[in-house]
C-alpha cells in the first residue's frame, strides 16, 4: 500500500498519466482521455467500444489528471463517467492485492474539495460503496477502514473523507477495530486476557489520554450513524471484548443500547472469553 501511495504522489505531483504506472501499455489511452478533455465524446467512445480493454486506464487517466484540468475539461470528464458508463468497480492488481478506483482516490495526495467532488461522481454513476476497496487472499478494507488506516498522514483532510463516507452509510467493516486500536495505540487483538497489567499500563498512559480525545469522536459518529446489523457478527463481538479490556463502560454501554444483548448467544460468549478482573464492567452484561 506505502508503494501505491508513493507512486500516487509521484503521478500527482508530475501531471503523469497513470497508465505509464501500468506498463507503458498502450498510448491510445491518452489520445482517448484528450478525446474526452475536449468533448469529443463520440470518438472517445468509438475508440473504446473497439478496444474494451482500454476503458479501465482512460478512466484512470481522466481521474489522476483531474485536479489539473480546467472547469470546462472537468465538466466533460463528469460527463463522460456519467454517459459512458464505466465498470467503476473495477479491481485492479497490485503487489498481490486487488484494488478499486475508490482506494486510489481515498490515498491521492489531491485537495480535499476535489476529491469529494470526484467521489461524488464516482458513487453518483455506480461504484457501490458497500463492497472492499482492498481484497487479498487474507484479508479485505473497506472506504472507512482504509481512511482509518492512513488517517495520520493528514488527519483533517481524511476526517474529511471519513464524514463523507459516513454520511453515505459505506461499509464500515473493522472500522470500530482500527479505531479502538487507535485509541490505545496497539493493536489490542495482540493482547488476551492474561495480559491485564501491561492493558491496564496503558490505560493510565498519557498517550492513552490523548488517543482517546482525539478518536473518541470518530467513534461516536460510528455509533450515531450505524447499526450493530451493519457490521460482521465477529467484529460485533471483538468489540465488545476490547470494550472490556480497555474497561471501557461508556463504549460497552453503547454496544448495549445498540442491541448487544439481543444478539442470540453473544452474551455468554463475551463473558465466557473476558478476563475475570473485570468483574465490575461485566455486570453491565447481566
Amino acid at each position: 500500500m506505502r508503494k501505491i501511495f508513493t507512486a500516487l504522489l509521484m503521478i500527482c505531483l508530475c501531471e503523469f498519466g497513470f497508465a505509464k504506472i501500468l506498463g507503458e501499455n498502450n498510448i491510445s489511452e491518452n489520445i482517448v482521455s484528450e478525446m474526452i478533455l475536449e468533448g469529443e465524446f463520440n470518438k472517445a467512445a468509438q475508440k473504446i467500444s473497439e478496444n474494451p480493454n482500454l476503458s479501465s486506464e482512460v478512466l484512470l487517466n481522466l481521474i489522476f489528471t483531474y485536479p489539473y484540468k480546467n472547469s470546462e475539461a472537468k465538466q466533460n470528464i463528469n460527463r463522460f463517467i456519467g454517459e459512458h458508463k464505466f465498470d467503476l468497480n473495477h479491481l485492479f492488481s497490485d503487489n498481490g492485492e486487488d484494488i478499486t478506483i475508490f482506494y486510489l482516490l481515498i490515498l491521492m495526495p489531491i485537495n480535499i474539495d476535489e476529491k469529494i467532488e470526484l467521489m461524488e461522481t464516482i458513487i453518483k454513476n455506480g461504484y457501490d460503496l458497500s463492497k472492499p476497496v482492498v481484497k487479498s487472499d487474507e484479508y479485505t478494507l473497506s472506504p472507512l477502514a482504509v481512511v482509518i488506516q492512513n488517517e495520520e498522514h493528514d488527519s483533517e483532510h481524511f476526517r474529511r473523507i471519513f464524514d463523507f463516507l459516513v454520511d453515505k452509510k459505506a461499509s464500515p467493516d473493522m472500522a470500530l477495530n482500527f479505531l479502538l486500536n487507535k485509541k490505545i495505540g496497539a493493536n489490542i487483538d495482540e493482547f488476551n486476557k492474561t495480559q491485564i497489567d501491561e492493558i491496564d499500563k496503558r490505560l493510565k498512559s498519557a498517550e492513552f489520554a490523548k488517543n482517546r480525545q482525539k478518536y473518541q469522536p470518530w467513534v461516536d459518529e460510528i455509533f450515531d450513524n450505524y447499526e450493530l446489523s451493519d457490521f460482521d457478527g465477529s467484529e460485533v463481538f471483538f468489540t465488545a471484548y476490547e470494550y472490556i479490556l480497555m474497561n471501557d463502560f461508556e463504549g460497552l454501554q453503547k454496544l448495549i443500547d445498540k442491541g448487544f444483548k439481543e444478539i442470540p448467544g453473544i452474551v455468554a460468549h463475551t463473558i465466557n472469553e473476558s478476563p475475570k478482573n473485570r468483574d465490575e464492567i461485566l455486570k453491565l452484561l447481566q
